[in-house]
């Protein structure tokens, strides 16, 4: 009896331990069932954006309407103000390619000179003259990877192409001023690219003539239109013309400096836009404007590097900064103290923003002083109204500059 209650607890006590195994056993299974379940790929991973670019990677190319060291004083600030712009940017200068066409280039040149450049692996190409803005603007549809930017214009399509260019009108305003206080006769000239069919010329030349007005109300500005932004016979002759016609000072809204030269090298003054290198006109140089494209050009550097694609219409002008005027005859200062007080109340650009301070030398503002033995008029002269029918103020006038060729002249001989 004894020996059959040990056996039967002997085989509860191993029935007890082999279901307790047998549980244990189960769970372990369970629970490496559950790991096996679980997904064996890592999580998936946001994608991320290309890195920027190095300094070192990005090449910028621009094309130029004329050869190189021709005059054309755009293509010398455009140039310059691109090499600043690279070298602040960490950029070396032979990442730089300039490509030069004679200015009488057909549509064909223009297209190899800018296909050029994609080839050579520029992520941003410039057009360094108005007159390429139709070839540039049907390269870039072709090309949607780079970025195009011409001077001037409006055909560009926004996305991967678009316009840089900086607005004249209160800058001119000031060197109006400056012609008519540097005129004895009143009798001013002025260069102008195109007619009354480019509204940016028209405004520089009404700015221009308003400035004068504001220094000497019986002043008359004669204008000569060449038809080019850069044509420097025309300029020559136009400069001659005016001149003739008894103009004494002379200031322009144009590409070259070949007028300017002209004039200066006649005894006339100079002002306006369109004079780079002044010291070489000598004290002829009674007042200019300079460009100042750098920050436009570092903008789009820095887009490149970003790997942004970007095409906007950019426009500077004298109150940001771009259109800086330089007063270089400061015996005028006290005369153009009126100008600046007028400017601020006109405002061709901004009509809310207050006119900044001019420049002679550090741009400081000419003191509000009388010049000596003048008196403030008791009544002010009416302002120049606009001819309704030519849409330039009633004191200017217009003449077209047509170039006599050489032969031409002979012939007449």
């Amino acid at each position: 009896m004894k020996k059959n209650l040990f056996l039967l607890s002997l085989i509860l006590a191993l029935l007890v331990g082999g279901c307790a195994a047998s549980v244990s056993e189960t769970n372990e299974q369970t629970e490496s069932a559950a790991e096996t379940a679980q997904p064996t790929q890592p999580p998936t991973e946001a994608p991320t954006e290309a890195p920027d670019l190095l300094p070192s990677e990005v090449k910028v190319g621009m094309v130029f309407l004329g050869t190189e060291n021709d005059g054309n004083v755009l293509a010398q600030s455009l140039r310059r103000d691109l090499t600043e712009a690279a070298v602040q940017a960490g950029m070396e200068e032979d990442q730089l390619i300039w490509k030069y066409n004679d200015r009488e280039a057909d549509w064909t040149q223009i297209e190899e000179s800018i296909l050029a450049c994609v080839d050579e692996g520029c992520q941003l190409i410039f057009g360094g003259s108005r007159e390429y803005e139709a070839v540039i603007a049907a390269i870039a549809e072709e090309y949607p990877d780079v970025m195009f930017a011409c001077v001037g214009g409006s055909l560009m399509n926004g996305t991967n192409s678009g316009t840089f260019d900086i607005s004249l009108a209160a800058a001119q305003y000031l060197c109006g001023a400056a012609a008519a206080a540097a005129s004895p006769s009143g009798r001013i000239g002025f260069l102008a690219a195109k007619d009354d069919t480019d509204e940016e010329v028209t405004a520089g030349v009404n700015a221009f003539a308003y400035g004068a007005w504001s220094v000497n109300p019986d002043a008359v500005v004669d204008v000569g239109i060449t038809g080019r932004w850069f044509l420097p016979e025309a300029e020559t002759q136009g400069a001659e013309e005016l001149a003739n016609l008894g103009c004494d000072v002379i200031g322009g809204y144009i590409d070259g400096n070949a007028g300017q030269a002209a004039a200066a090298a006649d005894g006339l003054y100079i002002v306006g836009a369109g004079v780079e290198n002044a010291d070489l006109y000598g004290d002829r140089a009674a007042a200019y404007v300079l460009y100042d494209w750098t920050g436009y050009f570092s903008m789009k550097i820095s887009q490149v590097i970003s790997r942004d694609v970007v095409g906007e219409a950019w426009a500077g002008d004298y109150y940001g900064g771009e259109a800086v005027f330089v007063l270089q005859n400061t015996s005028l200062e006290n005369m153009l103290s009126q100008a600046v007080q007028q400017l601020a109340q006109w405002n061709p650009n901004a009509p809310e923003t207050e006119a900044p301070e001019t420049k002679a030398e550090e741009q400081t503002e000419p003191e509000q002083t009388e010049a000596e033995g003048q008196s403030e008029p008791e009544e002010t002269a009416a302002p120049p109204a606009v001819d309704e029918e030519t849409g330039y103020l009633d004191n200017v006038r217009i003449h077209y500059i047509e170039v006599v060729e050489p032969e031409t002249a002979e012939a007449e001989e």
